[in-house]
């Protein structure tokens, strides 16, 4: 069964946001409630040891999305990232940190 809820792992300079492992725990939570696993969703380059941090943090799974051209953050770029695996996969519910000045562009478009 696929997992119903994701969390983005947001991430600077190669480190993860301490906020995005809060959400993972709030992922689970709710992924307790519905039955399900929780599938962590990290975007950039070089950030599939984020992914296998997710895992240990308690996600099921990892979708890793890495490229080049998403070293650098760009709003429209990532929205458009995310929107196609949500489109993809189709989860229930979509975990990411808020009140951030430069992220919550790709949060608000997705």
């Amino acid at each position: 069964m696929a997992d119903k809820v994701f969390v983005y792992i947001d991430h600077y300079n190669g480190q993860a946001v301490g906020a995005s492992w809060e959400a993972v725990g709030e992922a689970l939570k709710i992924g307790a409630a519905l039955s399900s696993g929780v599938t962590a969703l990290v975007v950039g380059e070089g950030v599939r040891r984020l992914a296998e941090e997710a895992i240990t943090y308690g996600a099921t799974q990892a979708i890793v999305l890495e490229s080049a051209e998403l070293k650098d953050f760009r709003p429209e770029l990532y929205a458009d990232v995310v929107t196609g695996v949500l489109k993809q996969h189709r989860p229930a519910v979509l975990m990411m940190r808020g009140g951030d000045h430069l992220r919550s562009d790709s949060s608000d478009r997705a």
